[in-house]
């Protein structure tokens, strides 16, 4: 999987770097042989309104085999908004995995019962 990343405070980089090599594993698993054309864009934004409460900006967006999936989520740490990313993503695409696993069964019942039509 390729990974772009945008960080706001240059600093942060080496730290979200770190975090999605190490925590962004359970993605790569969930899209299994999808993940190796799959393209991560990470952005990290803080926001110099603010000294304290949600202060970081993390938006996701992973696109694989056509399909692109988007996150966005802020909280206290870089590492916590990361996480919660990455969780969201995961769910994204397991369910749209589920969903068209679906639509494929329910077309093949559909097909089936065309094909027997005439008989008891």
């Amino acid at each position: 999987m390729k990974s772009i990343f945008k960080v706001n405070p240059d600093e942060l980089l080496e730290q979200v770097q770190g975090i999605v090599d190490d925590r962004f594993g359970s993605l790569e698993r969930v899209l299994a042989e999808k993940a190796e054309n799959a393209q991560l864009s990470i952005e990290v934004m803080r926001d110099t309104k603010k000294q304290t409460g949600k202060v970081f900006r993390v938006s996701g967006c992973l696109v694989a085999e056509g399909k692109s999936y988007y996150s966005q989520t802020r909280s206290e740490t870089v590492e916590k908004a990361l996480i919660n990313v990455r969780e969201e993503l995961v769910r994204k695409v397991r369910t749209t995995h589920g969903r068209t696993a679906q639509f494929f069964r329910r077309g093949g019942r559909a097909l089936k019962t065309l094909l027997r039509f005439g008989r008891d």
